[in-house]
């Protein structure tokens, strides 16, 4: 069993890699772009005198996102005497409604998201459902019959949202979202978070206090390790996987039962037929940005 857990464990590293080449170039124009959008002192000479960027990126945001949607659930069929699809259509309208007006971290992970968008032409958000469950109900026998077995109690339940940095998302190499066979994020967790969700023995085999400057440290930033959360598709399975350790941390069935599985979908601005990339709007515009900073400095 220790073998076999091994050979995963080395099987996720490679998938990784292999993810992390295949999006290599999208990471590191997606890095430049960001310093042109919002320079810090690491930028040098490539701050721009003019930063019309800047400008119109936050137009744009303004433009797309300024106040939180209004949700409209509406009857496929407006029968007149539907009066149970009525009233279910109002109840999820105003289910929706409130939710997202009473959830402080939507409007958060969306302005997030829609800027990693119209910055790096990616941008990311996770769906979160929580629920604590009872099975009072235990089968004994087979003869118990299809509710008894499948009675529940929720005590309680709620959903929630979180914003993704698209430098912590892999997927795998494809050429369109549906060929995409797993889809991984990255959470960095401290060592007391790490040893609640995975226990201590887990623990044993990292080292927190190691420096991003070790070649063996590369998932450890200030005492925080990363830990891939790892959707698969093909054995509808969930890993999580820390690259520096020797084996996986855990495994779990599908939670959620969806039909596209995953529980986010992409937000990419341009991509092509030919490989699962996006593609800034910068990169399409950067000729005459560039020409513009030019001219202004000439004029300056």
């Amino acid at each position: 069993m220790q073998r076999d857990k091994t050979s995963k464990q080395e099987d996720w590293n490679k998938k990784l890699n292999s993810s992390k080449n295949f999006l290599k170039n999208f990471h590191d124009a997606a890095e430049k772009i960001n310093e042109v959008y919002l320079p810090t002192k690491k930028a040098g000479k490539t701050k721009l005198k003019l930063n019309l960027f800047n400008s119109n990126v936050d137009v744009l945001k303004s433009a797309i996102f300024a106040r939180l949607p209004k949700p409209t659930v509406s009857r496929i069929f407006s029968d007149a005497n539907d009066q149970i699809g009525r009233v279910a259509s109002n109840i999820l309208e105003r289910t929706l409604t409130f939710d997202i007006s009473s959830t402080p971290k939507f409007r958060e992970a969306a302005k997030q998201a829609l800027q990693d968008y119209l910055v790096s032409g990616c941008g990311w958000v996770y769906c979160l459902y929580n629920a604590e469950v009872d099975n009072p109900t235990i089968p004994t026998s087979s003869e118990i019959d299809d509710l008894a077995e499948g009675s529940v109690v929720i005590k309680n339940q709620n959903v929630g949202i979180e914003f993704i940095s698209y430098k912590d998302v892999l997927w795998s190499p494809a050429r369109k979202w549906d060929e995409v066979s797993w889809w991984a994020r990255r959470v960095w967790l401290n060592k007391e978070d790490f040893i609640q969700r995975f226990g201590k023995e887990k623990a044993r085999d990292i080292d927190f206090d190691k420096s991003p400057e070790d070649e063996d440290a590369i998932d450890i930033i200030d005492g925080k390790i990363g830990v891939w959360e790892i959707w698969n598709k093909i054995d509808r399975k969930i890993y999580f996987i820390a690259c520096s350790a020797e084996d996986i941390l855990d495994e779990m069935d599908d939670p959620y039962g969806l039909p596209e599985f995953f529980p986010t979908t992409p937000f990419f601005a341009n991509i092509n037929n030919d490989q699962f990339i996006p593609v800034a709007d910068f990169q399409i515009l950067e000729t005459q940005y560039r020409s513009l900073d030019e001219l202004n400095t000439r004029i300056n």
